[in-house]
């Protein structure tokens, strides 16, 4: 069975486990690539070059040899000599389970935190493949970003949890540079002096939800996904963040968690303006190993 790595190093447990609440159900599986070349190849300053001809002496003449055949079952079939270079990689995909998610009070910020089962983290240097996150805020979304729980970070030795943002809002009300945001340290609230913070080129920095309305929508998705499947607003507007992620990209730091924020002085106990919803359970994020 492929592996993800978990926290401590301990068994995965099984290869499909079902999303519940908070906690991302995960499919674990293998993807080879085979890659067939017909007719045979030499290695030549380092690539492969195919021969042009194959030639036979007969009769003290070097002749084409222009068809090969071998007996199959009786029968003679032609044929060719064929080289075949291949690959195996880990996929994961975490399913997310939709649900509304009446959030807390942290030093001003409100989240919804989705985190593995089983501890599983996904490492550095896996690829994202997919990224399809829908969801509704009372009444504004300020960032969603990918990172680590408190027992990741711990495992990990790390004085601050990381976090790779995937969309935010203008403003740098809930993110900043390490050394550079306000708040108090605690855990496991996301105060932004809590994270070291990341955030990649291709992050969408401008993410247009703005006050107003109810149940707004964001839709935060790889170019693979199709955002017209994706849930809309109640009666507020729906905002579209495509993340471009070069396939050459690379997790820099392992991730086991995808995380939305809601930064306002009046978050805390059930106040509506604070509140995440996980709008269709068709969510999810897909990781490959290297």
């Amino acid at each position: 069975m492929p592996s993800v790595p978990t926290i401590g190093g301990g068994q995965q447990g099984a290869s499909s486990v079902a999303c519940s609440s908070l906690r991302m159900g995960h499919v674990i599986s293998t993807v080879s690539t085979v890659v067939s070349y017909p007719g045979l190849r030499v290695n030549q300053g380092a690539d492969w070059k195919r021969i042009g001809g194959f030639y036979v002496k007969h009769n003290g003449e070097w002749r084409n040899v222009e068809k090969a055949y071998i007996s199959s079952n009786g029968e003679w079939r032609e044929t060719a000599a064929e080289l075949q270079e291949g690959d195996s990689r880990t996929n994961v995909k975490f399913n997310l389970c939709g649900g509304f998610e009446v959030s807390g009070d942290f030093g001003g910020n409100s989240y919804m935190e989705y985190r593995t089962a089983n501890q599983l983290y996904v490492p550095a240097g896996w690829k994202i493949k997919t990224i399809k996150f829908a969801a509704r805020y009372d009444v504004i979304c300020d960032g969603i970003f990918l990172g680590q729980t408190a027992a990741l970070s711990s495992f990990l030795g790390q004085q601050k949890r990381r976090a790779l943002i995937l969309t935010k809002r203008p403003s740098n009300t809930y993110v900043g540079l390490a050394g550079n945001a306000s708040g108090n340290v605690s855990s496991p609230g996301p105060q932004p002096s809590a994270w070291q913070w990341a955030t990649p080129s291709w992050a969408v920095l401008n993410l247009p939800n703005g006050q107003g309305g109810n149940m707004q929508a964001v839709r935060l998705r790889t170019p693979n996904i199709d955002g017209a499947t994706m849930c809309g607003g109640v009666d507020g507007p729906v905002s579209n963040a495509v993340l471009n992620i070069p396939d050459s990209y690379v997790l820099p730091f392992p991730v086991d968690c995808i995380v939305s924020v809601r930064y306002s002085g009046e978050c805390g106990g059930k106040n509506r303006y604070c509140n995440h919803y996980v709008c269709d359970n068709s969510s999810y994020l897909e990781f490959e190993s290297p």
